[in-house]
């Protein structure tokens, strides 16, 4: 008989003709709540001071700007640091052969 059982378990029956039918009963899947998250208080301020940095360095630029066009757009280069330096060199030395100096070992 279909279902007995044998050794204390039951045995599986299939028709050999016919259909067989099944019933599925789909069941809930709980996922986790897609939540974003909200800005924190450190971000805020970082946030907030980076703008403040942003808009001081265009005020920054356009302070130098009109001061450039106030100025006529000329640098404030001095041509004697340029000539001292020339004549001393970088590390505060005279230059020999600018000095007439020349040395004996590179001739």
């Amino acid at each position: 008989m279909p279902g007995e059982k044998q050794g204390g378990a039951y045995k599986e029956v299939l028709p050999k003709q016919g259909q067989l039918h099944t019933e599925d009963n789909p069941t809930m899947v709980l996922c986790k709540p897609k939540i974003l998250p909200m800005k924190s208080v450190t971000l805020e301020k970082l946030d907030k001071m980076q703008r403040e940095a942003q808009e001081k360095l265009k005020a920054q630029e356009a302070e130098q700007e009109a001061e450039m066009l106030q100025s006529g757009g000329t640098n404030s280069f001095e041509p004697s640091t340029m000539s001292d330096f020339n004549t001393e060199g970088a590390a505060g030395e005279t230059d020999r052969y600018t000095m007439g100096q020349q040395d004996s070992e590179y001739h």
